[in-house]
């Protein structure tokens, strides 16, 4: 039975990369991006652990994850968060002000919800996601919206981040688009794995993906490469980073915008990964009173059950 549930989970988290597709052999990029050669039984290998290491996680009911952007030493933004496998997850995303138009933009909706007052522009964002629905606050809200929870609307996202969809977050998503293709000398728990282009911009907001030059077939063809940890015989954490992405998108034959490509290439993007206590309870939307919508927020109008 637990093997099954790992399968099972498998195949959800495959789901959730949408149409990304299978991944055919062939150079294995290095985690520096240049492509080496590879042999087949090497990959194989690769591949093997890969599978082994994402039973090892997906062999509980929910996994906690933490998603850091970096640029350098500073972490621009990090979200953690607890996601259960048959559906349902919360996060708590700090952001610092350095990320402003990096990973999370201060746009004109952004800004009123924030208020002109408020000096200070690092924040906190509080998600819950069911099945169908994504709701969020942000702690800088005003009187009379603080509190509530804002109900996202069909193909929205919390502050334009896109790895926050309904059921299960792509941040746990993206480990059913990796494909192995190689294992770092002298140090073999750490895998060296690639994912397709458009899986890796979902890591991004919606204004950075949308700068990008760069059609459909392009972003299906290009991959990133992707490191992967293997800290006993689990998947424990994904790393990528912000330069792969650039080179990845211009090899394809998209552009990227002078000043995203300069932003871009100083992030580094991580992903950590653990089982959650036996006893988390499964997540439960907002009460009906505290939600509000996009109209609701604009007018400021409160929510009913605010003190």
């Amino acid at each position: 039975m637990r093997l099954r549930g790992t399968l099972v989970a498998l195949a959800v988290l495959a789901g959730l990369a949408g149409c990304a597709g299978g991944d055919e052999p062939s150079s294995a990029p290095s985690v520096l991006g240049t492509p080496t050669p590879t042999s087949e039984s090497v990959e194989a290998s690769a591949e093997q652990a890969l599978t082994d290491g994402l039973r090892a996680l997906l062999t509980v009911p929910a996994v906690d994850f933490r998603y850091r952007v970096l640029s350098g030493g500073t972490v621009l933004t990090e979200t953690s968060g607890r996601a259960f496998l048959a559906g349902g997850w919360s996060a708590t995303t700090d952001f610092d002000d350095a990320a402003t138009g990096v990973v999370a933009p201060q746009g004109e909706q952004q800004g009123q919800q924030q208020g002109e007052e408020d000096e200070d522009t690092a924040d906190r964002m509080l998600v819950r996601a069911t099945t169908d629905d994504v709701f969020m606050q942000l702690r800088s809200w005003p009187d009379p919206v603080a509190g509530c929870w804002l109900r996202m609307g069909p193909g929205e996202a919390p502050i334009g981040l896109l790895a926050m969809t309904p059921e299960l977050p792509f941040y746990l998503g993206l480990l059913g688009t990796l494909h192995a293709v190689d294992v770092v000398p002298g140090d073999e728990g750490l895998i060296v794995a690639r994912t397709q282009l458009r899986s890796a911009l979902l890591l991004l907001s919606g204004p950075i993906a949308q700068s990008l030059t760069l059609d459909a077939e392009q972003a299906s063809r290009a991959r990133v490469p992707v490191g992967v940890r293997i800290d006993g015989g689990a998947v424990t954490d994904v790393s990528l980073r912000g330069d792969d992405v650039v080179r990845s998108v211009e090899e394809a034959g998209g552009t990227v915008p002078p000043e995203t490509a300069a932003g871009l290439a100083q992030l580094d993007l991580t992903l950590r990964y653990q089982a959650s206590p036996s006893d988390a309870e499964p997540v439960a939307p907002p009460g009906p009173d505290l939600v509000i919508s996009n109209a609701d927020l604009s007018e400021r109008h409160g929510c009913k059950g605010e003190n």
